[in-house]
């Protein structure tokens, strides 16, 4: 018969391994960042958004990404953690896309929001404990 404490024993293991090797691991706390994306002030519904460590202001960290929800909204995640190390970033977002870059609403350009070098979005993440960042894009 199997013995229950030995199946929690490794449970617990596992799960104390993962914190160890997961979000803990790196030396920079991480910093809870939320935000909404709109384009010309509705919300951008679906897509992704993306902080690019930016290397021009001396910054090199990981990547962070979020899945952009149907009112705007987003929660930054890096390492399978919720958050991200303080820093400069280049900013990305794929989202809904216009291919005449001319569509109203929530419908962003084919290319430009998707490139760091196009985008012209930077922001800093503070140390804070927890920041909103906001992105009212525009369609020009």
């Amino acid at each position: 018969m199997p013995n229950p404490r030995a199946g929690l024993w490794w449970l617990q293991t596992i799960w104390l391994l993962g914190v160890l090797v997961g979000c803990g691991s790196r030396s920079a706390p991480e910093v809870q960042v939320y935000g909404r994306v709109t384009c010309q002030g509705q919300p951008v519904a679906g897509g992704l958004i993306v902080f690019t460590p930016d290397a021009d202001r001396g910054y090199e960290g990981s990547i962070a990404t979020a899945t952009i929800q149907a009112d705007g909204s987003y929660r930054l995640v890096s390492h399978r953690c919720v958050g991200v190390a303080p820093g400069w970033y280049r900013v990305t977002v794929a989202g809904p896309v216009s291919e005449e870059n001319t569509a109203p609403g929530s419908l962003l350009p084919a290319r430009r929001y998707r490139y760091p070098e196009l985008s012209g979005l930077c922001r800093e993440v503070s140390a804070e404990a927890e920041q909103a960042i906001h992105f009212d894009l525009d369609t020009d």
